[in-house]
């Protein structure tokens, strides 16, 4: 009785209970993929409240997307079911290629550099010897540069064949291998030891410059089509000999 004598009250001064419908506005791009995500994953994240399986029907539904295009959820915290995909750019072109938190802690093992490389040269169609893989932030060389680069929360990869890059991206590359060089000749440095590619190179000084250049771009690893001897090959796991050193295994 209290409730209807409530409802009589308000009526009274003019009020109109009655439901209205929302306006529907369009999601952002991103907005969309998270929720579908989360309807997939059997959830949906709604200003940090979760909402069961099930119940969400009919009216209800879009109600709850109205509310979630107006308190959006950011990337950053899309729900525990979301996928991490790996996206692969190569001659401009993106792909979508597998879930890294399927991986689990192989992506973080010394041995991934070397499969991922070897999955690009066959699902790509670059040769691992010509491979240059980069992130956001430069070139990718030693399994760690890998591991780190699948950490982020949208993980992406940009993949060159050496032959057919730019100008421009390549000798940015190039400065960046003789930054990396000399890193790790100052490495070799606080081991008391020196770099035996260093000493090789220096055994090749009499041999003229074609020797040099030969020893020099199987140090950079991924510069393998310079090599001049006809007699020079690099071999796979040439592409991380150069920072091999720093972990002992060079």
């Amino acid at each position: 009785p209290g409730t209807a004598i409530l409802a009589q009250e308000i009526e009274s001064f003019g009020i109109d209970t009655r439901p209205k419908p929302r306006a529907e506005t369009a999601a952002p791009p991103w907005d969309a993929l998270s929720h579908q995500a989360a309807m997939q994953a059997g959830t949906v994240r709604i200003g940090g409240q979760g909402l069961a399986p099930g119940l969400a029907h009919g009216g209800e539904l879009a109600s709850l997307v109205a509310d979630a295009e107006q308190d959006p959820v950011s990337p950053e915290l899309a729900p525990a079911g979301s996928s991490r995909v790996l996206r692969v750019e190569v001659n401009g072109l993106l792909h979508d290629w597998f879930d890294v938190d399927e991986m689990g802690d192989f992506v973080r093992s010394a041995a991934f550099a070397g499969t991922l490389r070897e999955n690009v040269a066959r699902y790509f169609g670059v040769p691992l010897e010509k491979q240059a893989i980069y992130d956001e932030d430069g070139l990718l060389t030693t399994s760690a540069d890998f591991s780190r680069a699948l950490q982020r929360v949208c993980p992406k990869l940009y993949v060159y064949d050496v032959q057919l890059m730019g100008q421009e991206l390549r000798e940015r590359t190039v400065e960046e291998l003789e930054a990396i060089d000399a890193e790790v000749e100052q490495s070799w440095r606080h081991f008391g030891a020196q770099n035996p590619r260093r000493s090789q190179l220096s055994a090749n000084t009499s041999a003229g410059p074609a020797a040099i250049l030969a020893e020099k771009s199987i140090d950079s690893g991924i510069w393998g089509e310079k090599v001049a001897p006809a007699t020079a090959s690099l071999e796979p796991a040439c592409a991380e000999g150069d920072r091999g050193g720093t972990s002992g295994s060079g």
